[in-house]
């Protein structure tokens, strides 16, 4: 199996929980074969897929640091606004702790050029196999993110060649509200390799 398909292993500790994440696997697995061989489209998101989450999985997917209206998201989008658009993407400050929409991560798994083979696992190990049809694919950050929201740790990421990559968490708020109230950007260092944060007046931009 690991000579044939692409793979991500992950650790889990409930036996209980790995098997609701394994029928849900599968239903996915089934409507995304039916999904790409159909003759007439069909539609996944006809299907309520919330019924496959246990409570502490709807939990983990609701987990969003800067909410709607809320004046971290209000400081966010400021500072978002305020700052070059190839700093915005780089930046860990524009990062946030917050776990992927659960509709999204359905839409992306979807949308992705993958087949879902299946899962393995042995004592507290398990391994999802895909297949990807080309490349790009679409990457694996939606099944990781589907993996470990029922409490399982992603420790391998074949396409990553290693662990799973992730970004750099750098969301500050008081930093961002200082900055935003100042009416100033973020700018990368030109004299360091990491990324700094350095102020930059808003009419700084159109220089």
């Amino acid at each position: 199996m690991r000579d044939k398909f692409f793979y991500i292993d992950y650790d889990f500790e409930d036996n209980e929980r790995h098997e609701k994440f394994e029928i849900f696997f599968q239903k996915l697995k089934e409507v995304k074969e039916e999904y790409y061989n159909a003759e007439t489209e069909i539609s996944y998101n006809d299907i309520d897929w919330t019924i496959y989450l246990d409570e502490n999985a709807r939990k983990w997917f609701t987990k969003i640091e800067l909410t709607p209206n809320s004046e971290q998201r209000k400081i966010y989008n400021a500072l978002w606004n305020l700052t070059k658009p190839e700093i915005r993407h780089k930046h860990p400050i524009f990062n946030t702790a917050d776990n992927w929409d659960f509709n999204s991560v359905i839409e992306v798994i979807f949308q992705g050029d993958y087949e879902l083979i299946k899962l393995e696992k042995l004592k507290d190990k398990g391994t999802l196999f895909f297949d990807p049809g080309g490349f790009p694919f679409g990457g694996t950050e939606a099944l990781v993110q589907l993996i470990e929201s029922f409490g399982n740790k992603v420790t391998y990421d074949h396409w990553h060649e290693g662990p799973h990559i992730r970004p750099e968490i750098g969301w500050d708020f008081e930093i961002a509200k200082k900055l935003v109230e100042e009416g100033k950007g973020v700018e990368i260092s030109k004299s360091n390799r990491a990324l700094q944060i350095i102020e930059k007046k808003w009419w700084e931009f159109w220089k």
